[in-house]
């Protein structure tokens, strides 16, 4: 049982590491040897345990159309808003 516990401490410290490195997850992957079932296997876990999502921002390029207001008050021409309930509003 000490055993699996350390391999357990083991790759949970790798995902730890990994996350922290900077590096993306397929060349760290490489440079530990690890396969990568087994890294994402351990990354759900480590995620889980922090209570965190497996999530991560992504962000996309938005194209506006050319726009030409009339006299009076600034349009809405755009407006996003996140998961979490927050509201982008972009006025033209």
């Amino acid at each position: 049982k000490k055993q699996i516990m350390s391999e357990n401490r083991k790759m949970l410290n790798l995902v730890e590491e990994c996350l922290k490195s900077g590096l993306q997850k397929k060349d760290f992957i490489r440079q530990k040897n690890i396969s990568p079932h087994k890294y994402y296997y351990w990354q759900k876990r480590y995620l889980a345990q922090k209570g965190k999502s497996e999530e991560r921002p992504v962000f996309k390029e938005v194209s506006i159309p050319a726009f030409f207001p009339q006299e009076g008050a600034p349009k809405k021409v755009l407006e996003v808003t996140t998961p979490s309930g927050t509201q982008i509003i972009i006025y033209a």
